[in-house]
């Protein structure tokens, strides 16, 4: 049996023995003939995170084991996100700020609260049960950078964007799939050219050269998203990618090797619970 359907039949049996659907979406990347990334993408959250954590720690390792018992070494990882990874997007959806403060959702002493109170952000983007954005990490790393021209890709609320704005980039793209009407606005309003559009369908060397390039991807995108970095190596000065929560020990682990490969100097920054790489220089 080839790795890929080994490793699917090991997803499936993990699943139907903790997440009771056996059908739940997955995706696994093969990295080489005898090494294997698998990628669990599931939005069944409650199920998943249920036990104290330990389902999630049941899928990954009943994973590893079946396929180191078949002679295949394997890094497991459970991402929630949604059925797919054409679908994802519709799993995050904008919550107004007000209604966000008022439903308990964020303190007003979050980091989150200050960013969007300062940077005149109406809306923040919930996946699932968790804030995914605005980053307040990504927002003060971008704020102490200087250049001209910034991308944001993965906008959301626009948060990077604005970021670029208040640093005084004098040229602000910001780019996603689906970008709010009130965003878009906001966006507007400060100069930032909106482009709304899948990522996989830019060419960011359209852009070069690009003094700022951020991304704060869903994680199911993010390998894709560098992948596609690697293929197309824009002129960019400096990248700052997001790798999402510290608490993802394994993923940020894996972004950040990626992120070593692709570039010559790569920065760690832990805050918020948020972890990021601020990148230099595409190796050639």
């Amino acid at each position: 049996m080839r790795p890929e359907e080994l490793a699917l039949k090991a997803v499936r049996e993990a699943l139907r023995r903790t997440v009771f659907d056996p059908d739940a979406w997955t995706h696994v990347t093969v990295v080489s003939d005898d090494a294997l990334h698998v990628h669990i993408l599931t939005n069944q959250r409650k199920n998943v995170e249920g036990k104290g954590g330990r389902n999630r720690q049941y899928l990954e390792g009943y994973t590893e084991g079946y396929l180191a018992a078949h002679g295949h070494d394997v890094v497991v990882h459970v991402s929630i996100v949604g059925a797919g990874l054409k679908d994802e997007t519709e799993e995050f959806r904008y919550l107004p700020l007000e209604r966000a403060l008022k439903e308990g959702v964020i303190e007003e002493d979050s980091p989150i609260h200050r960013v969007c109170d300062r940077l005149g952000i109406e809306y923040v983007v919930l996946g699932a049960r968790e804030i995914v954005g605005p980053n307040p990490a990504l927002v003060e790393v971008v704020e102490s950078l200087k250049g001209e021209r910034a991308v944001d890709v993965f906008t959301g609320t626009g948060a990077g964007a604005l970021a670029a704005v208040e640093a005084d980039f004098k040229e602000v793209y910001a780019i996603d799939l689906k970008v709010h009407p009130k965003v878009r606005e906001r966006l507007e309003s400060e100069g930032v050219e909106v482009i709304e559009a899948d990522f996989r369908d830019v060419d960011l060397r359209e852009f070069e050269p690009i003094d700022l390039l951020t991304a704060d991807p869903p994680y199911a995108s993010t390998f894709e998203f560098l992948e596609k970095l690697s293929e197309e190596r824009p002129r960019v000065d400096t990248a700052v990618v997001c790798h999402g929560f510290s608490s993802w020990t394994r993923a940020v682990r894996e972004i950040r090797g990626f992120l070593i490969e692709l570039f010559e100097d790569v920065k760690p920054v832990s805050k918020y619970d948020h972890e990021l790489s601020v990148c230099h220089r595409l190796r050639d």
